[in-house]
């Protein structure tokens, strides 16, 4: 693991230049960690949406805590105390390039304006676990990423058209645990705050369209 503080780092980037300028952008992952709080300065799990502007939302996660910066250099700081020893949901979306939220477990934890456009053509998204001062785990389940859809349109990758795939998310959304929350929007078929059986029907005619 190398010497404290920092030793081994495992990170991950990938560059999203194709939906630069994009006006309805989410960023969303789930992931559990036992990382000590204590080690949060050394960022042992972090997920970072950046580029070259100025817009940066960076997100370092341990059990129990998680620490938003908005801005580069930093506009915002905010700390957020999250349950331990289970796995959260965060959500970022950014609309109309600068106008963000940002939710854990689809809960809404912050808004506002950010210092610029995001994404752009430099933009990328990172994900990363670091050794600091103690070993932990971390255990990714997903990262997901892109367009955000049209409420109650059934099209999860917002292609046109409802197909397999989005027949894949909807029951993601359907059997999992954020079936109210602002991620399943799109698989609300009736419109009535939350996805659940009844909107089954319209998904199934939306499917063989």
């Amino acid at each position: 693991m190398g010497t404290p503080p920092y030793g081994e780092l495992d990170g991950y980037r990938r560059t999203i230049a194709e939906l630069a300028s994009n006006p309805a952008f989410f960023l969303q992952w789930s992931v559990e960690t036992n990382a000590p709080t204590a080690d949060i300065d050394g960022g042992p799990v972090v997920m970072s949406a950046s580029g070259n502007g100025p817009a940066l939302y960076h997100f370092v996660i341990t059990d129990g805590l998680v620490r938003f910066s908005l801005g580069n250099p930093t506009q915002t700081t905010l700390f957020v105390p999250i349950a331990t020893g289970t796995s959260h949901r965060y959500r970022l979306e950014v609309r109309n390039s600068t106008g963000y939220a940002w939710y854990i477990d689809s809960r809404l934890i912050d808004s506002g304006t950010s210092a610029g456009p995001y994404p752009t053509g430099s933009s990328r998204i990172t994900w990363a676990a670091q050794y600091y001062f103690h070993d932990h785990t971390a255990r990714w389940d997903y990262i997901r990423y892109g367009t955000i859809p049209q409420p109650g349109s059934g099209d999860y990758d917002s292609n046109g058209v409802v197909d397999a795939t989005d027949a894949y998310f909807f029951l993601d959304c359907l059997l999992g645990p954020d079936a109210n929350g602002p991620g399943c929007r799109w698989a609300d078929m009736n419109s009535d705050g939350k996805v659940n059986g009844d909107d089954i029907q319209q998904f199934t005619a939306a499917l063989a369209n």
